[in-house]
């Protein structure tokens, strides 16, 4: 339903219905709808956790990237709760557990200080996020390798890393060369 409609249209009567079960047994197993929904944002979060559960390093950038897009196209959910601006307070619930987790299980921020591994953090998801919702906004013209690639080389090496002369625009406009 939450591929079909806005979260607060769903109703308790519709989905029972869908589902062939009795209200008392949707009563059974949740307390409204709000607790079905965190159940399924919850196995969101650790189906991504467990794909990306290896990954520690800032080396794994190009696994963990590799993961997001793979994970977030598996489903049209996935899609819809990443990418849908109706679905947006649900997909960041997500992201926000996702971003604890990272904070508190991986050492792959763990030389910095708080407040700029915070930054990197926000840099990592947000980017990730951004081009994946502006790729399903241009209809997935993109192949996905093609996407996936160009979001790993961004994310690894910023706009440089699209440059084949590097060192020759690292130079041409260095920040420290006097004007």
């Amino acid at each position: 339903m939450l591929n079909e409609m806005e979260y607060e249209r769903i109703s308790i009567k519709e989905l029972t219905s869908r589902a062939q079960i009795n209200r008392k047994t949707f009563y059974l197993h949740y307390k409204s709808l709000d607790n079905l929904l965190e159940e399924l944002q919850k196995e969101f979060y650790e189906e991504f956790i467990k794909r990306t559960l290896s990954h520690n390093s800032l080396l794994d950038m190009p696994a963990i990237n590799r993961n997001f897009f793979l994970f977030a196209t598996q489903d049209p959910l996935h899609l819809k709760l990443i990418c849908n601006n109706s679905h947006q307070s649900i997909g960041s619930k997500v992201t926000r557990w996702i971003i604890n987790y990272i904070k508190q299980s991986t050492a792959m921020f763990s030389r910095f200080n708080l407040a700029t591994q915070n930054i990197l953090i926000a840099y990592m998801t947000s980017a990730s996020i951004e081009m994946l919702k502006q790729w399903v906004s241009d209809d997935q013209k993109m192949p996905l390798e093609d996407i996936i690639s160009l979001a790993e080389k961004l994310l690894c090496n910023g706009l440089y890393g699209l440059s084949e002369k590097v060192e020759a625009n690292k130079e041409r406009i260095s920040p420290n060369r006097p004007v």
